[in-house]
């Protein structure tokens, strides 16, 4: 889902990229149209030629300059750098577009639809709010163009059928933008659908899968650690069998309660399967990742579940496994192997515990 809506998100771009090349194609028709007269019946005279040259030569270099930045190397930066360069670039589009209105003619100018492209891209890269925003500095433009240009007229003519241009502009981003939320409020549902455990409400095996290859990726560019904890519920056979499946829904419902208010904002809890849960500590070592995993035992440990008398130590317990990347791994399928191991070591070790992985051959080596 994820993969699918990233695949989206870069169409929608691109396709905004085309609209916007090919504005800017549209204004050096408009330069030319109105540099280049109809009087000229002689299309090689100097002064066409020159001009010709002037227009087209600065056009196509500009053109193909954002050609090749939008294309590969805006993709490459940072998603904080990428969100500064994107105003800058709304920035620039309605400067150009005002400059091209002042050589026109400026309050007598036709081109003033310009600032429509600019507002409905915005509207559908980056929702209504960016979209009105852009909206409005458009409609303020061209309002004080018609007052600077014609100050001392009593009825401005320009000046009201610009205010009903101007309410066009904010009623295109408006609605557009109301389209663009509801359609990110569906797709965020779907994934919610598709990505949330419908009995824990965690994220599911699937989602953490993706998620943890993409927190190991980061890591590794910012090299910084990535811990995760294996978390398994000590003889929950049991307890569904003697008190039945929905009871053991109900330990599930409630560990998974548990789980998410016990861990930050940015940490990932998800149903491994079964009775097993699994945690993605990003940039945590494995000492903070262990006083993490202790305190989730402790807190589990201590909650009363129904029914947790007829257990074999009175009481509903987990055993826990924890191990780091890069410390322990070499990439996400072994971390969860190395997880896994240290799982099976603290069950192995009468359970209520927990164990970081340790690998025999390092330990050969320290020797």
């Amino acid at each position: 889902m994820r993969r699918g809506k990233n695949n989206k998100q870069k169409q929608v771009n691109d396709i905004v990229s085309v609209v916007k090349l090919s504005v800017l194609l549209l204004i050096g028709i408009i330069l030319c149209e109105n540099f280049i007269k109809s009087d000229s019946r002689i299309i090689w005279v100097p002064e066409v030629y020159y001009t010709l040259i002037c227009l087209f030569i600065p056009l196509m270099v500009s053109v193909l300059i954002y050609l090749i930045w939008i294309f590969s190397t805006k993709n490459r930066f940072n998603k904080r750098y990428v969100d500064i360069i994107n105003k800058i670039e709304i920035a620039i589009f309605i400067i150009v577009f005002s400059i091209i209105i002042f050589i026109c003619g400026v309050n007598e100018s036709q081109y003033k639809f310009l600032y429509l492209f600019i507002i409905i891209t915005t509207t559908i890269q980056y929702g209504m709010k960016q979209g009105i925003i852009v909206s409005c500095i458009s409609s303020l433009i061209i309002l004080a163009m018609d007052l600077f240009m014609e100050p001392s007229l009593i009825v401005n003519t320009y000046f009201e059928n610009d205010l009903i241009l101007a309410g066009v502009f904010i009623l295109t981003a408006w609605p557009l933008g109301f389209y663009v939320k509801i359609e990110a409020e569906h797709i965020k549902k779907l994934e919610e659908l598709i990505n949330i455990d419908g009995l824990t409400e965690l994220y599911n095996h699937r989602y953490f899968c993706e998620s943890l290859a993409e927190k190991v990726k980061n890591g590794d560019r910012n090299n910084r650690p990535v811990s995760m904890i294996f978390i398994d519920i000590d003889y929950f056979k049991q307890y569904n069998d003697t008190h039945g499946h929905q009871k053991g829904d109900y330990v599930l419902r409630k560990m998974g309660e548990i789980i998410k208010s016990n861990i930050g904002e940015e940490d990932i809890a998800a149903r491994y399967g079964g009775e097993e849960f699994a945690i993605i500590l990003s940039d945590t070592n494995e000492e903070e990742a262990m006083h993490t995993a202790e305190n989730l035992r402790k807190k589990i440990e201590c909650t009363h579940f129904d029914g947790e008398e007829s257990q074999p130590k009175g009481k509903v317990t987990v055993s826990i496994g924890v191990s780091v990347y890069p410390d322990k791994a070499r990439n996400d399928i072994e971390l969860i192997k190395s997880a896994d191991d240290a799982l099976y070591r603290a069950k192995f070790f009468n359970k209520n515990r927990v164990e970081a992985y340790t690998s025999i051959l390092d330990e050969i080596k320290k020797i």
